[in-house]
């Protein structure tokens, strides 16, 4: 009977193992042949949206070890290239073997002066050799965040980000839009017309105990890294927007690998489905009625408000459109954070 069991057991083990390769191999596939267009959980609302769980404050220490009791309860999620993540058709040496060659999970939580950010990466090469403007090169996380949620689809890179935007931290945690020599944030247009990527409306410092600080750390699989964004460059007082429970925020979250050639993969846990060029610069924003606006008719193609191409593309990554959705919950206590 022992044997029997034991024979048994030995066959579910292979079974596995061979479920297993036979997952790793569709994996792969679906990444040599995605396709940037296509809806995906990358795009459904429900599975890019998760509540966000309110800690006591300065409780999240940085230093890499992310777990999901010291973020509130919060459940990681998990993020797979062409499994639940959107992938960027570019890249210089574009190449991908599976979740242990990359792949990443996320945690937030936020208190009364930060939101935080914890996330754990499976990498097989851990590497940083770029000056921070290119962080994007390199192991790296990319952040897009649009505290007011306008859902317009404005391009984070090519807009002066006045509350949130979008930035890299590499697998260090040194944050890409700021100038280290000056002590300031990275300004990317001219002093007449300044442009910054994030935080634009207030003189934020990046320091251990400044309003922006990340550390990062090696792992036995890779690498984590954790930040800290303190409210004031999230926190509008004219639009209302503040750090309390019930807020919404627009929000994407990718990863960048280099594998020794720069760029290997970049991906991103939502590109939505969205109005392409519908910002309220555009003339037919103001022919739509609030119903339409409130039921998001012009997302609908065929329908009177469908003013625009609807679909996803590659500029959706850093779109305010095209992100999830972050809802800032109540304190800890509430077993379920995450919306499924």
């Amino acid at each position: 009977m022992k044997m029997k069991f034991c024979f048994i057991l030995a066959a579910l083990v292979c079974m596995s193992m061979s479920a297993t390769a036979q997952t790793v191999d569709e994996m792969i596939d679906a990444f040599l042949n995605f396709d940037a267009t296509a809806e995906g959980p990358w795009s459904d609302v429900e599975q890019t949206t998760t509540t966000v769980p309110k800690v006591g404050n300065a409780s999240v220490t940085l230093d890499g070890a992310v777990s999901s009791g010291e973020y509130g309860g919060f459940e990681g999620i998990e993020v797979v290239p062409g499994m639940n993540a959107w992938i960027l058709g570019f890249a210089s040496a574009k190449n991908w073997e599976g979740p242990d060659d990359n792949s990443f999970t996320f945690y937030l939580a936020y208190d009364d002066d930060n939101l935080y950010l914890g996330v754990t990466v499976k990498d097989d090469v851990v590497r940083s050799n770029d000056p921070p403007a290119s962080f994007w090169k390199d192991d790296a996380i990319e952040i897009v965040m649009d505290p007011s949620n306008s859902r317009f689809d404005y391009n984070t890179d090519t807009v002066n980000n006045l509350y949130g935007g979008h930035c890299y931290f590499n697998w260090e945690g040194l944050i890409s839009a700021f100038d280290y020599d000056n002590g300031i944030p990275l300004n990317v247009g001219s002093a007449e017309a300044p442009t910054f990527r994030w935080g634009g409306a207030s003189e934020w410092s990046y320091a251990e105990d400044g309003d922006i600080y990340g550390i990062g750390v090696e792992t036995a699989d890779g690498w984590a890294v954790e930040v800290r964004i303190g409210k004031s460059t999230l926190e509008d007082p004219e639009a209302g927007v503040t750090l309390t429970p019930g807020t919404i925020m627009a929000f994407n979250l990718g990863v960048d690998d280099d594998d020794g050639a720069d760029l290997a993969i970049q991906y991103f846990w939502a590109n939505r489905v969205r109005a392409i060029g519908a910002t309220p610069d555009d003339e037919n924003w103001d022919l739509l009625t609030e119903e339409e606006i409130a039921n998001k008719d012009y997302l609908v193609p065929g329908a009177d408000a469908a003013f625009w191409e609807v679909g996803i593309n590659d500029n959706g990554r850093l779109s305010r459109a095209g992100g999830g959705d972050i809802i800032l919950g109540e304190a800890t206590g509430i077993k379920d954070w995450q919306l499924k």
